[in-house]
């Protein structure tokens, strides 16, 4: 069985993303999640890879999650329209979370990508991400 992710040494994990986020200092939020869509793009196959951009700790970095998705979900990601994800993460602060609906969002190219939290988010509007 050959899995589309490929598994890298923890350290070298969120490169991209400390890269990227340096940008905040001079730059909107928005303007650094849209800076990442476009890297995402090039990205979309490699569900580890998104999971390490966006910071999720579901990448292999973290729980190591992405790699059994992307066994299970690479057949079907360009059929999938919708996708429904409890837990948005960011704790407390109504600001903060929604990483990895952005992920997803880059996984699935079709689909809108919805979230629900214990905690109230007001996540900034962005293409083919529900409300949560």
């Amino acid at each position: 069985m050959i899995s589309c992710v490929r598994r890298y040494p923890k350290e070298s994990m969120g490169t991209v993303s400390r890269d990227l986020t340096w940008l905040t200092r001079f730059f909107s939020r928005a303007t650094v999640h849209r800076v990442k869509r476009v890297v995402a793009h090039t990205l979309s196959w490699n569900l580890g890879a998104l999971a390490s951009l966006y910071r999720t700790d579901k990448g292999p970095a973290g729980h190591g999650y992405t790699a059994f998705y992307a066994r299970h979900l690479a057949r079907r990601r360009r059929s999938v329209k919708s996708v429904f994800e409890i837990g948005v993460g960011g704790g407390d602060d109504p600001l903060e979370g929604g990483n990895s609906l952005r992920m997803w969002r880059s996984y699935f190219p079709g689909a809108t990508v919805y979230g629900l939290d214990i905690c109230a988010k007001r996540l900034p509007p962005e293409p083919r991400l529900g409300g949560c």
